[in-house]
């Protein structure tokens, strides 16, 4: 099989019958690199059956809630109590434990069978499909509840485990060239809907006597919270930051984020994230929507992953101006002269000892003509210039233009384009693979959860690739 570059747009899902066959994603999948997983995940089930056991023989204080640290003295408990309680195993009887692939070829091949990737919906399509439960592997007289999926998950989640499928999966990809290593790296954030209430205060917080004046308030979710699509579109819910390499239409990584967090203010947190998780990873620019445009964040793109930032113009609060000069109506918001016929001139270059920008006609310039489009106003506008109208504006009246990348140049435009990758990355992953909804509490679980869709979207791209 040859290495090539893989768009996974439809019509690949179509061909390779991805869509209509999980069956084939499950037979082609090579489950043993997930081996180290499988080893870290039945250590951490057996610490965490051990814990089980001591509290239900008593030998250790049940913890109720995680309360604040102002009225922690309320509800004392020490984990020296555990420490001192370790047994040589978990307790005695009870039914085996069902396997590690098993459990896990239910949650990465279920979203193929257009099943939401919780506990629950997961239990049904193995309680009505036959061909489910072969797929998982699991004895069709035998499986598992929704509280042993609900555990697994758990278990998972909280150990980080996720992320090292998820890891393991994409480091995979990268290296039999499946994902292209561009140098440009995409990122943009999207919403999920959350199904936790917003603030709402743990058990031990709304039971204590200080709930009014406390000021260390801990809530059942700390990343569910209003978003803010619009002014008239807020709805509860989570956020989730994608990223993509450039070139290449699969995600390599998803960060789980508050969701009252301003996107402009998460590309450290996410570019520290990607830099930990692909240390060897080489990137010469990032590219991402106007949100991000900001001279902080071309600091921190440098300082983390040693890349310039690539973004569109954001206007803010900058207004039109009026330009005294022949032919010109006025410069805009985005710092683009206008003519008096309304046509935006195009960048020809910058003037670095003057600190200007260039600007050329559209319609008359040899480099930057459009033959669609034609101009009336020749004559009163340049009358005596073959090439049209060339103007020049001062770079300091207008710093929401970067002078070092100028984003109305035809290289920046050309880069740029590429971002729309991720909008189709995004919709793919909530509506073909149904990662539109979170139904979990935390960070952690939501971080697992953007594991896991980053995780299911890359072994696709696999069985696409190797089929």
């Amino acid at each position: 099989m040859k290495p090539t570059q893989l768009c996974l747009d439809d019509s690949i899902l179509s061909i390779a019958d991805i869509a209509v066959n999980p069956e084939a994603v499950a037979d082609l999948i090579p489950w043993e690199l997930f081996e180290p997983v499988r080893e870290a995940y039945e250590k951490a089930r057996f610490e965490r059956s051990k814990k089980e056991t001591r509290k239900k023989n008593g030998e250790a204080k049940k913890r109720v809630g995680r309360p604040p640290r102002c009225v922690r003295k309320l509800f004392h408990i020490s984990e020296e109590d555990l420490e001192e309680c370790r047994d040589e195993s978990p307790g005695i009887g009870g039914a085996p434990a069902y396997g590690f692939y098993c459990q896990l070829r239910a949650f990465l091949i279920a979203p193929l069978y257009d099943c939401e990737p919780n506990a629950i919906s997961i239990w049904r399509q193995l309680a009505r499909n036959p061909r489910f439960v072969r797929v998982c592997a699991f004895d069709p007289a035998d499986v598992p509840s929704v509280r042993t999926l609900r555990r697994f998950n758990q278990i998972m989640s909280q150990e980080g485990l996720w992320g090292e499928v998820s890891r393991i999966t994409v480091q995979n990809n990268m290296e039999l060239g499946i994902i292209e290593k561009s140098g440009s790296l995409v990122v943009d954030p999207t919403h999920h809907d959350g199904f936790a209430s917003v603030k709402k205060p743990v058990k031990a917080c709304r039971e204590c006597k200080r709930r009014k004046s406390c000021k260390d308030v801990t809530y059942t979710c700390d990343v569910t919270d209003i978003v803010a699509k619009s002014r008239n579109y807020k709805l509860p819910g989570v956020k989730s930051v994608v990223v993509s390499l450039a070139g290449s239409e699969i995600p390599i990584a998803g960060m789980a984020l508050n969701a009252r967090v301003f996107d402009g203010k998460s590309l450290s947190e996410t570019l520290s994230f990607v830099k930990g998780r692909y240390p060897g990873l080489e990137i010469d620019v990032v590219i991402a929507d106007g949100a991000y445009d900001s001279a902080d964040n071309r600091k921190i793109a440098r300082k983390v992953m040693h890349a310039g930032l690539l973004t569109t113009v954001c206007p803010r609060r900058n207004k039109k101006k009026k330009a005294r000069a022949r032919g010109i109506d006025h410069v805009d918001t985005y710092g683009v002269p206008v003519c008096m016929e309304g046509m935006r001139m195009e960048l020809l270059g910058r003037d670095g000892q003057r600190g200007q920008y260039i600007w050329g006609c559209p319609v008359y310039h040899p480099s930057r003509s459009d033959e669609t489009l034609t101009c009336n106003s020749k004559c009163e506008c340049s009358p005596g210039s073959k090439n049209g109208r060339v103007y020049r504006t001062n770079a300091c009246d207008f710093p929401q233009v970067n002078w070092d990348s100028p984003q109305h140049s035809r290289r920046h435009k050309k880069l740029y384009a590429m971002r729309t990758q991720i909008e189709r990355i995004i919709s793919r992953v909530k509506r073909m693979l149904s990662f539109e909804r979170f139904y979990g509490r935390g960070k952690k679980a939501l971080q697992g959860f953007a594991d896991r869709y980053v995780t299911v979207f890359n072994l696709v791209a696999y069985a696409a690739w190797a089929i």
